[in-house]
């Protein structure tokens, strides 16, 4: 179990293979990164095994209803040789203290990112993972404080496209009685009010 005021520092990334999932305020921050090998890192803890169907679009508002605050987002389209390309939309927020000087252009579009990726989340329930990582300011591990990092992959829609609800059958649609419903998730991600972060069935 971990806890929200453990850390001074959240990622949150999301692996999306299409573009027409993004809307447009994050698209027009669309960057290329090609396939690289290696990278210096350090492996954090693995404290959250990957879990399938959560939903996290409560996520940016218990954060920021707890002292942290959109610091960066970013859209980069990745080149892997291992398969497709595919579009990682990366979120990051910052406890108050922690928080550096943002740049005019980010203060001015952070309350439409803000808004877009909401969106963006409550459109699906992800694969994710989550880790307790060291934090680094300056390339410089800071002594005491902690990033937290939710990786969030796989995404299975709830909307469609173009803004219909994902139906499903509720059974297998040869058995008898059986219909269509809209497609709920699994379970959620949230942060209790005791600031433990923990998947609950929804």
């Amino acid at each position: 179990m971990r806890y929200l005021h453990q850390f001074v520092h959240l990622m949150l990334t999301l692996r999306i293979a299409s573009e027409n999932r993004i809307p447009a305020t994050i698209l027009s921050l669309l960057c290329e990164k090609d396939f690289q090998e290696g990278g210096q890192t350090i492996a954090g803890e693995k404290f959250i095994e990957s879990t399938r169907d959560c939903y996290l679009a409560y996520l940016p508002e218990q954060i920021e209803a707890r002292s942290f605050e959109l610091v960066s987002v970013s859209l980069e389209r990745c080149h892997d040789r291992k398969g497709p390309p595919y579009l990682k939309l990366r979120s990051q927020y910052a406890r108050h203290d922690f928080v550096g000087k943002l740049t005019d252009e980010f203060v001015k579009l952070r309350l439409a990112l803000r808004q877009e990726l909401e969106f963006v989340l409550e459109d699906a329930g992800y694969a994710i993972t989550a880790y307790d990582n060291p934090y680094f300011l300056d390339g410089q591990a800071v002594d005491g404080a902690r990033s937290l990092s939710i990786n969030a992959n796989a995404p299975e829609w709830l909307i469609n496209i173009d803004g219909a609800p994902v139906m499903i059958w509720d059974r297998p649609k040869n058995e008898k009685g059986a219909q269509k419903i809209i497609r709920q998730p699994a379970r959620m991600l949230e942060i209790d009010g005791d600031d433990a972060i923990e998947i609950v069935k929804v």
